[in-house]
């Protein structure tokens, strides 16, 4: 009677480090992959917030919504404005890669901002998180430091749709870049260090986009209505206000320079 042979101690190691060294290899594909699968999503949500847009001008005569009317008032904020069109789907509200919430109006990367609790003074909205922040010139009238030819205002202008940004992975919930702002000096400069506001015209706006949440890029959707990618260095290159001069800053950061151009 022939009796069944066992692995031996070596050949249970060498199949175990063969094991070990497939995972190795295979692992990083599998991140991508997901990556991968948390872009495709998080362009689906911008999509999905162009409709909204559309619809809300739509139904306001082509026009934006207001903005920031004062310290108390957050009527006219997009995430107020526009409950009526997404208040039974929150999770467009956030990227997949930025699912993390902070216990601030600011967040970062890998971390959405806001929090549960609510965070405009009188509002009673527990859902005032997101990850995306709007670009804060397409707003129809705004009471801001900004004169009014610096806003869209409508959906419908001319000029180069498919550069003009309405909503954009952020690590703050609306902005209002210059063209002299400089990229942020650290991948999470802006959630550690700087809380900007709709009055300070001298906050580095352009920190909460240049965020690496995406390899590089973030995701963006156009007055064209189209989601797409936007490399953290083609940022000076959009259109943002009716008198943007496109530039780009002299020198990136370290954290930057391994990026596309």
């Amino acid at each position: 009677m022939k009796t069944k042979k066992a692995f031996t101690l070596i050949e249970l190691l060498v199949v175990i480090s063969i094991i070990a060294l497939l995972l190795a290899i295979l692992m990083p594909s599998l991140g991508m992959a997901k990556e991968k699968a948390r872009q495709v999503v998080c362009k689906s949500n911008l999509h999905q917030w162009g409709i909204i847009f559309q619809m809300y001008t739509d139904d306001n005569d082509g026009k934006f919504h207001e903005g920031w009317r004062g310290a108390n008032d957050y009527t006219g904020l997009w995430l107020h404005a526009l409950r009526p069109y997404y208040s039974t789907n929150n999770d467009v509200r956030t990227c997949p890669s930025a699912t993390k919430l902070t216990d601030q109006k600011i967040g970062g990367g890998k971390y959405a901002w806001g929090n549960r609790t609510g965070w405009v003074a009188g509002d009673d909205d527990p859902f005032n998180y997101g990850s995306y922040g709007l670009n804060g010139y397409v707003c129809s009238d705004e009471l801001n430091s900004f004169p009014q030819s610096m806003h869209w205002r409508k959906l419908s202008v001319r000029g180069s749709l498919s550069k003009i940004p309405i909503l954009l992975d952020s690590a703050y919930w609306k902005s209002y870049p210059s063209e002299t702002n400089p990229p942020a000096p650290q991948e999470d400069y802006l959630r550690a260090t700087e809380t900007p506001t709709s009055n300070n015209v001298h906050a580095n706006y352009m920190a909460s986009h240049t965020i690496d949440r995406h390899n590089g890029s973030i995701n963006a959707v156009f007055f064209d209505l189209t989601a797409d990618k936007v490399n953290l260095k083609s940022l000076w290159s959009l259109k943002w206000n009716p008198v943007w001069q496109e530039r780009s800053p002299v020198d990136w950061p370290d954290w930057m320079t391994r990026f596309k151009e």
